[in-house]
């Protein structure tokens, strides 16, 4: 089995297949990398033995639109006054409502975390106690 496209980068595209059973499948995970937006066509070739022990040839062509990857706005950055980005910056949120409360408090009742959003802790759930492995006594 074979896969190429012409205006792509395509890699893991030859693979021998085989015996297969018959009404069997095989899979091939191709990676296709186009050059540029538009139709592509991919050329999707299958060479086998059949049951005659005669070499045939199944070639077959799909056609894919190929998009633009959309772009990603890039985040904004808050400069401290040395210069240096701010990793971390606090952000305001705005007061919890009458109905966020209301479902705070029926969380709270079958034992779900009910706290306050803006609390986030800053703690770590990591026990801090050391445990030490339980050595059972001899049987004999």
């Amino acid at each position: 089995m074979t896969v190429t496209a012409d205006g792509a980068d395509v890699t893991n595209n030859v693979s021998l297949v085989g015996s297969l059973d018959p009404g069997g499948y095989y899979t091939l995970d191709t990676n296709i990398i186009p050059m540029n937006e538009g139709p592509l066509d991919i050329k999707v070739v299958i060479n086998y033995t059949d049951d005659f022990n005669q070499a045939r040839t199944v070639e077959k062509t799909v056609t894919i639109n190929v998009v633009a990857a959309p772009v990603m706005p890039t985040p904004e950055v808050v400069l401290g006054p040395d210069g240096n980005p701010i990793i971390d910056v606090p952000v305001d949120s705005a007061p919890e409502t009458f109905w966020q409360k209301i479902g705070r408090f029926f969380k709270g009742l079958f034992g779900l975390d009910s706290s306050s959003p803006s609390n986030n802790g800053g703690g770590s759930d990591v026990p801090t106690e050391d445990t030490a492995p339980v050595i059972s006594g001899g049987k004999g």
